[in-house]
């Protein structure tokens, strides 16, 4: 709407409640001021509509994308030079990988020995029972074909049998020794070569790595390298007052801008009853070919409060004075006018009234 005014004036809104006594005494009382420019200019209105709808008010999470599985790289014992580094800093890596060693001297050879004289020692003991049969039936067939087989010729097999008993069992607990002790012995050299050598316990990326870790010496328990499984992360937010408007399957909307993983993503809250001081959520859908990883920042939005089909006005038709709130009307002669209203939730976009003005009054927008 577009007027011309012949005045250029300051139009101050007071309204006076004026009550006369019988004696002439006036009490005043003063509302808000309300100031109006009015232009010579030729005035733009913009206007709109009182209609009904829905005042929706959201917030914006900002999110972090965090692993809740990882590796972390370090020796149990320290002391020792660290020989090899067998991967780098951004390298994927599945489970089994050997990812960094410990000078480990002679100890494979000692290994590859032992085993070897291992399955010696296995196989000897294993032949033992097919030698003693074979010494018993010969004992046995000389006491036939060679004596008389008298009681004293029955005596002698008697002994040598037992002789030859006793003499496996002997050689048997021997062998069985041996293996003991070198199955123990291998049993700690394997162990202190795997306490020399770390290997990759999941699929993953080595997000991070101490530098020039080849030739230092190691340290007990200090964390010279991380790998992440980026395929089981979660955003990861720091705002408590959302688990009051976030229900347990609430689906809600989380947008990237920047890197491989940019796009529109769907987030669902995770175990929301372990939230506190951090919140969770899981994606449950995302932009094909999209690559998350760790450090990948999102915003969720929520829904905070909303009130469906209600009358309301757009947050540029409304203002605000001494905490008091109203808009402007157009007059007759298409000046501005005032009126207050009363307001509920204020949205994103809307705004909802409550009194004030009805449904088809036409505002002026900012």
């Amino acid at each position: 709407m577009r007027k011309k005014s012949r005045i250029q004036s300051i139009v101050y809104m007071v309204m006076v409640a004026i009550c006369l006594s019988g004696c002439g005494q006036t009490v005043v009382e003063e509302e808000p001021v309300i100031k109006v420019d009015i232009s010579e200019e030729e005035a733009d209105y913009r206007m709109e509509e009182v209609t009904r709808g829905d005042v929706i008010l959201t917030k914006n999470i900002s999110s972090n994308y965090v692993q809740t599985k990882a590796q972390e790289i370090a020796f149990t014992k320290g002391g020792q030079i660290i020989d090899k580094v067998y991967v780098k800093e951004g390298d994927k890596v599945a489970v089994g990988d050997l990812l960094v060693e410990l000078q480990n001297g002679n100890l494979e050879d000692e290994i590859a020995d032992l085993e070897y004289a291992i399955r010696r020692t296995e196989l000897q003991y294993g032949y033992l029972d097919a030698y003693e049969k074979f010494d018993l039936d010969s004992a046995y067939y000389t006491f036939v074909s060679s004596t008389d087989m008298e009681e004293e010729d029955l005596e002698e097999y008697e002994k040598e049998k037992k002789e030859i008993q006793d003499g496996y069992k002997e050689r048997r607990e021997d062998f069985e020794d041996t293996l003991y002790f070198d199955r123990l012995k291998l049993e700690q050299k394997k162990a202190e070569l795997s306490s020399n050598r770390i290997y990759a316990t999941m699929d993953g990326t080595v997000i991070s790595m101490e530098k020039d870790l080849e030739g230092s010496t190691a340290k007990r328990d200090q964390v010279i390298m991380l790998v992440v499984d980026n395929s089981n992360g979660l955003f990861e937010t720091e705002d408590e007052e959302i688990a009051a408007f976030i229900e347990e399957d609430t689906v809600l909307p989380m947008v990237i801008v920047y890197g491989t993983a940019k796009g529109d993503y769907e987030v669902v809250p995770y175990k929301k009853e372990t939230w506190g001081e951090k919140q969770m959520f899981q994606a449950i859908s995302e932009p094909e070919g999209a690559t998350l990883e760790v450090g990948t920042a999102g915003t969720i939005t929520a829904v905070v409060d909303q009130k469906e089909n209600v009358l309301c006005i757009s947050k540029q038709a409304l203002y605000q004075a001494d905490g008091k709130y109203y808009v402007y009307m157009p007059d007759e002669a298409g000046l501005k006018q005032v009126r207050f209203i009363e307001i509920g939730l204020i949205g994103d976009t809307y705004v909802e009234v409550v009194s004030g003005i009805t449904e088809g009054e036409k505002v002026i927008r900012k």
